[in-house]
This record gives C-alpha cells, structure tokens and sequence, in this order.
C-alpha cells in the first residue's frame, strides 16, 4: 500500500455557513418615568393606646380527656401446634481462635519516607551593650495637672 508524501489532519469545510454572533441588548419597555412620591406614615390620633377588655377563648375540652369504653375483643383465635422437635446438638467442637493472615498485595507498598523541611539559614547576631538612655535633670517636673472629678 502506498502513502502519500503529506497528509493534512486539518477539518473539512463547512457544508453551511456558520452564523455571525451578533450581541443584542434585551428591548427596554416604553415606559414613562417613575414619579417618587413621599407619604408621611400615619399616626393614630390618640397618644395612649385603647383598653383591651377582650379575655381569651376557653379551649375545648381535649379528646383525651372524653370518657371512651371499649371491649375487649373475644374471638376464637387458634393456639400454635405443639412441637417435639429438640434443638441441634453439636458433637464436634469449634476452634477457639483462627488466624487468617491478610492477602498478599499484588503491587508493593510504598514506603513510609519523612521529609523535613530545610531549615532556614540561621544569621548569627552580635550582642551589643549599650546603657540605657536617662533624662538630664536628677529632679522629676512637678506634675500641678489634678485628676478630673466624675
């Protein structure tokens, strides 16, 4: 079977023109503009509110609380047939314990690897004595400022 020299991987033509995207903005309604309106809410003519002389509704007795009586039912109902059958009697005993290793893994496990991170280098810091600064003067100013009273 003979090849070609070159072979193009490239898609074929269209059959059919492929649409132009056209954006188009969604058509605002004809609406003329909103007037803004303020109303002052309405406030009752009277300061003091009206006395409430209404009591709340008695509730209805609960149901529970109706005496009920019922019957008990008697109907013939058959007793279950007697059985002569004796539990199974094992004559062999069970083995106390069974060791079952687990399967051998087809792929071996990776191991177990921990890596610390490098420690950062550590620069060495020369210690350095200076005195502490001290004011000038021996006396302290006299403070004449008294606390606020509460």
């Amino acid at each position: 079977m003979l090849r070609p020299d070159t072979t193009s991987n490239c898609a074929p033509e269209p059959l059919v023109p492929i649409p132009a995207f056209i954006q188009m903005p969604p058509l605002r309604p004809s609406v003329a503009a909103l007037v803004v309106k303020m109303h002052v809410p309405l406030f009752p003519e009277t300061v003091t509110p009206e006395l409430n002389s209404k009591r709340p509704l008695v509730p209805p007795t609960p149901a529970s609380a109706l005496c009920k009586q019922t019957e008990p039912l008697l109907a013939a109902v058959p007793s279950p047939l007697a059985t002569t059958k004796t539990p199974p009697v094992f004559t062999k005993l069970r083995p106390d314990m069974q060791l079952v290793p687990p399967p051998i893994p087809l792929v071996p496990l990776p191991v177990v690897t921990i890596k610390r991170p490098a420690e950062p280098a550590r620069v060495l810091l020369e210690p350095t004595l200076r005195a502490p600064l001290l004011p000038d003067d021996e006396d302290p100013e006299l403070k004449d400022r008294r606390p606020l009273v509460p």
